[in-house]
C-alpha cells in the first residue's frame, strides 16, 4: 500500500492510518508513504511516484500495489 498525502501535508499525515493497517494484520514492511512537494513539486511528481512505485515492486517482488491518496494526493494517484 502506498499512501500519498494532500496539499500542504507530509508523509507524517499517514502515521495513524499505518498504525491502523498494521494492527489489522498488514505487514509494516508493505506500507509505504510517498512524500512529495505539494507546494512546488511541478510536473515531476508523477515521474517521482512512478520511480517510487517501481522501486517498491522491485524490492518486494509484489505484482501490484494499492494507492491511497488524500485530497491533492488523490489527484496525484489519479494522474499516475
Amino acid at each position: 500500500v502506498v499512501f500519498v498525502h494532500g496539499f500542504m501535508g507530509s508523509g507524517d499525515n499517514w502515521a495513524t492510518q499505518i498504525q491502523r493497517f498494521s494492527s489489522n494484520g498488514f505487514c509494516e514492511d508493505r506500507l509505504f508513504v510517498f512524500d512529495w512537494n505539494s507546494i512546488g513539486g511541478g510536473p515531476n511528481t508523477g515521474v517521482l511516484l512512478d520511480s517510487f512505485i517501481n522501486k517498491i515492486l522491485e524490492n518486494t517482488k509484489a505484482a501490484k500495489i494499492n494507492l491511497v491518496g488524500h485530497s491533492a494526493g488523490g489527484g496525484v494517484c489519479y494522474s499516475y
